[in-house]
């Protein structure tokens, strides 16, 4: 029960913070962005909301503050659009995973594109670390 509750009241920030983030404000600093996830914490009293932005890094930082510095803003309108005694506070984060993804979907083309190797340039060394420190037991440690 208690977690299709903080289903719905996910469901509704996703949808009131959206509708304020797109039509109610008008900071050209925004550009393109989305809510990309909510963490409702189980009490109801916090939600972190990841905004991701398109752009480069300095637009994204932009649109993020433009969210930041309008949160109060956007806490009254969720506050007010939800049917629950207490509105939770309102946190906002940049949501990378977007960025992640589509980094991840370019490497796979490349790798396809080059038969099946790696790129030599994304290649982890962390394996030939590894290796390097279990060859340097010496049995000092019993």
């Amino acid at each position: 029960m208690a977690s299709h509750k903080v289903g719905r009241v996910t469901a509704a920030i996703r949808r009131l913070a959206s509708h304020a983030i797109q039509h109610k404000m008008n900071d050209p600093r925004l550009g393109i962005v989305s809510i990309t996830n909510i963490k409702l914490s189980p009490d109801l009293a916090q939600a972190r909301i990841g905004i991701s932005a398109v752009g480069t890094e300095p637009q994204k930082r932009t649109a993020f503050r433009a969210i930041e510095s309008a949160r109060g803003f956007i806490q009254k309108q969720v506050a007010s659009g939800l049917r629950t005694k207490v509105a939770p506070r309102l946190a906002f984060y940049l949501d990378d995973a977007v960025d992640k993804a589509l980094r991840i979907q370019e490497l796979l083309e490349q790798t396809a594109r080059e038969g099946g190797r790696l790129p030599a340039e994304d290649l982890d060394d962390s394996d030939d670390e590894l290796e390097e420190s279990e060859g340097d037991d010496d049995g000092a440690s019993e």
